[in-house]
């Protein structure tokens, strides 16, 4: 009944569920007035009814015990298998970018990418893809903050970096092409809470001579599948 109803905003009327669902009139009205006074659905005086509020308080419960590392541990795990790529998690603190967790890739070369290590938004892709959606003022702030100058490939200028990172936000990932350390590239796309907002990024790490057919657009719609996945977990809905 309960997801019935969700479908129905405007509300639905006893025998439209008991149609709907296939119930007799008389056990559906019990359910019904059951979930009224749990406070679960509300009905007009019309005879309409619809979800109520508490629905709403349980999933706000459960939003905040969802951990976002736990959340996105397998989708890490899965991403690094298909790939055979190191996978990371990572969130903005402060001015930088935090990494939350890892999987290492197949191969022998292990990155300097441990958990907890901040890095500048403007050098990794996973900062690309949390910098790219924050606020305008903030962004400012982040970089006027810790704006590191990386290789020749690197944007020189805080104005440099917010062009590219309009142009990236058109394709749904970011990419960090050996401007951070000649021959090694990142790729990663943003997370999104229930809220619409974008709380973290997933990004893969690699070095350029090993980049898999297909090549960043590849690799960056592995991305983009997995963050909608991890997002969709957290309770956000396009």
């Amino acid at each position: 009944m309960l997801e019935l109803l969700s479908e129905h905003p405007n509300g639905l009327r006893l025998v439209d569920i008991a149609r709907e669902l296939g119930l007799a009139k008389s056990s559906t009205h019990l359910t019904l007035e059951v979930l009224r006074t749990r406070g679960y659905i509300t009905r007009d005086d019309t005879g309409w009814h619809r979800l109520g509020l508490k629905l709403f308080e349980i999933g706000a419960r459960v939003l905040r015990t969802l951990d976002i590392r736990q959340v996105s541990r397998p989708h890490l795990e899965e991403l690094s298998r298909r790939t055979g790529l190191t996978t990371h998690l990572a969130a903005l603190d402060g001015w930088q970018v935090v990494y939350l967790d890892r999987v290492d890739g197949h191969g022998l070369v292990r990155f300097d990418t441990y958990v907890g290590k901040r890095a500048s938004v403007n050098l990794t892709a996973v900062g690309k893809a949390i910098a790219a959606y924050l606020p305008e003022a903030q962004l400012d702030e982040v970089l006027r903050a810790d704006f590191r100058r990386g290789t020749e490939r690197a944007p020189a200028r805080p104005y440099d970096f917010k062009v590219q990172l309009r142009e990236f936000c058109e394709q749904g990932y970011m990419i960090e092409d050996e401007e951070e350390v000649p021959g090694v590239y990142c790729v990663a796309a943003p997370i999104r809470d229930v809220t619409g907002k974008v709380v973290a990024s997933i990004g893969v790490i690699g070095l350029k001579a090993d980049l898999p057919g297909g090549g960043f657009e590849r690799i960056g719609g592995e991305l983009c599948d997995s963050a909608t996945e991890i997002s969709r977990k957290l309770g956000y809905a396009e």
